[in-house]
């Protein structure tokens, strides 16, 4: 898959482990989180978790991810490799029912706070 092709990650199930800060691993623990791939700017994810998360007193549904390593591409994932990456929350000030993918891309593009640093991969259709 090439960067051009990460459209056709929309709607595809990910799963995605989080290595840093220690202190997120730390309360968390060690697992995997399951998320949808919503929609796709340039070289950046937008994935909805499945379950919301908190931390640092954030509760967030929304990811940003993109490749933490210049040489990596979104698109090098698969079932079985992961693709190192930064996860920035994508929180709306004001909740709303119609909120878009822009805003959200928008939102995490405005954070100026904490992001998390881990691996996303393509869940298998044999995962739960």
């Amino acid at each position: 898959m090439t960067n051009h092709d990460l459209g056709k990650l929309v709607q595809s199930k990910v799963v995605f482990g989080v290595s840093d800060p220690w202190d997120f691993y730390t309360e968390h623990g060690d697992q995997e989180y399951s998320a949808i791939v919503k929609a796709v700017s340039s070289e950046l994810l937008l994935v909805e978790l499945t379950v919301s998360l908190q931390y640092k007193g954030v509760v967030f549904k929304h990811l940003v991810a993109t490749a933490r390593h210049e040489d990596k591409s979104l698109a090098d994932m698969t079932t079985s490799h992961a693709v190192p990456v930064n996860l920035v929350p994508a929180i709306l000030q004001e909740k709303t029912a119609d909120a878009n993918t822009d805003d959200l891309f928008h939102a995490a593009a405005s954070w100026r706070s904490w992001h998390l640093i881990g691996g996303l991969r393509l869940k298998s259709e044999k995962q739960p």
